[in-house]
């Protein structure tokens, strides 16, 4: 996207997950939402710990200010920008 700053990171803030100590995250804008969901798997499960059968951590079920549930394949900087307006 012409214009756009590529070295962008927007900060995620996991509402309330007690197991993070961390508060917030930086990602980059290029990303998509499926990244996100697999880094809070990843912080939230360890192996063994609500794994699922593939060994891939639990559930994570992820809302955009708890509104929606964003795809996958979204970009978070698409997301960024339409919550922002």
């Amino acid at each position: 996207m012409a214009g756009s700053n590529p070295s962008r990171h927007l900060a995620i803030a996991p509402g309330s997950a007690p197991q993070l100590r961390q508060k917030v995250f930086k990602i980059s804008s290029k990303n998509r939402f499926e990244t996100v969901v697999t880094f809070l798997r990843n912080r939230l499960f360890k192996k063994g710990e609500g794994a699922d059968s593939a060994g891939g951590g639990g559930h994570v079920f992820c809302y955009v200010n708890s509104v929606f549930a964003p795809g996958l394949d979204e970009g978070v900087g698409g997301l960024w920008r339409r919550m922002k307006e």
